[in-house]
């Protein structure tokens, strides 16, 4: 088929042709399909159909078929339990809706208390942080001699003289106690 084109053909380069695969053709790409199949099935039979692969298959079936028959057993031999289990288990959860709707206004306060307390416990631990923080920032301040206490507890001259102060302050009392008469005047009219 020779196709149409307003372009003429451009006889200087090669023209690409397709080609129509016949019944030919198409049975030669078959046997190499089938060839490839061969293959992959010699490569199977390598792998799956090794008497190790076939041994270890045979075990899970078994396995199943074992855990199988247990299950079995088991639910055989414990039918009532289970029964009873689950009708306990009924009779609760009756006996819990009961109890539920029969209080349901004291249920509804103590929910509503809980969630009341931990906003509170929300809120004083929000505080309890910010007063934490408060001391850490005072304790700092000492540490770093800040304010009037802080230059106290830094201050070495200051100390020696309250101890200074203190000494003589003794010393004054002492004498005080010694002679009173030194120190004050009785004087009547």
């Amino acid at each position: 088929r020779p196709g149409v084109s307003p372009d003429r053909l451009d006889l200087t380069q090669a023209v690409h042709g397709y080609y129509d695969t016949g019944i030919p053709e198409v049975m030669g790409m078959m046997g190499s399909a089938i060839d490839e199949v061969r293959h992959l099935v010699a490569i199977l039979q390598g792998t799956i159909a090794t008497p190790a692969f076939t041994a270890s298959i045979t075990d899970v079936v078994n396995n199943l078929q074992k855990i199988t028959t247990d299950w079995q057993t088991l639910t055989a031999e414990n039918k009532d339990k289970m029964t009873g289990a689950i009708d306990n288990l009924s009779v609760s959860a009756s006996k819990l809706r009961g109890l539920i709707d029969t209080n349901e206004d004291k249920v509804k306060s103590t929910i509503t208390n809980l969630n009341e307390g931990s906003q509170k416990f929300a809120m004083l631990a929000g505080r309890l942080d910010t007063l934490s923080t408060s001391v850490h920032n005072i304790i700092t301040d000492l540490q770093e001699g800040k304010g009037t206490v802080g230059r106290a507890l830094k201050n070495d001259s200051l100390y020696n003289q309250l101890l200074s102060a203190s000494t003589n302050l003794d010393s004054l009392i002492g004498d005080f106690k010694k002679h009173p008469k030194k120190y004050i005047h009785f004087s009547v009219f």
